[in-house]
């Protein structure tokens, strides 16, 4: 195996293998300072993936399972970066009393996903991570509820900017 790949092997099992005990130590020590992650649900610099979005999962989540299914260094770079695309699935329990966003229960749900993503490296590090997944609220049954609570956040954050349109500075 190439450095790139044993590079996010190491992530995907620091990380995902253990969404209820994530090794920080390794995620940190395997991302670029300039890290970026995308997925279908937003945007996560390196300090914001750490510090909310992994904690925010390991708040949930009791147990995991990883299973890479295919992982691969491309053959060319992309501006000068090695890209690995990597396929996994990923099962994993809810804890007991769990909430999706603090308003939808999840308790005791047990998930699996799909997930495709390209890894940029530079440096030896990873610099961006866009992953996609299977439509995961769907497949928790909470789609509807999930499109409620984002609409009410639209509509909050709409009644800021209007009532206070320097915010928007």
């Amino acid at each position: 195996m190439t450095e790139e790949i044993n590079t996010v092997k190491s992530f995907l099992e620091g990380c995902y293998s253990r969404i209820s005990n994530v090794d920080y130590t390794l995620v940190e020590s395997v991302l670029h300072d300039d890290f970026v992650f995308d997925d279908d649900n937003g945007h996560h610099d390196k300090s914001s993936y750490i510090y909310a979005f992994l904690p925010a999962w390991e708040a949930l989540v009791s147990t995991s399972r990883l299973r890479i299914v295919s992982i691969a260094l491309c053959t060319e770079k992309i501006d000068g970066r090695s890209v690995v695309l990597a396929q996994w699935e990923c099962d994993y329990s809810c804890k007991e009393g769990a909430m999706w966003a603090g308003v939808i229960p999840i308790s005791g749900e047990k998930y699996g996903l799909k997930v495709l993503a390209s890894f940029h490296l530079l440096d030896g590090k990873i610099i961006r991570l866009l992953q996609r997944a299977d439509d995961y609220y769907r497949h928790c049954g909470i789609e509807r509820e999930v499109r409620r609570y984002m609409i009410a956040q639209e509509d909050k954050a709409k009644t800021l900017t209007e009532r206070n349109p320097s915010v928007c500075e």
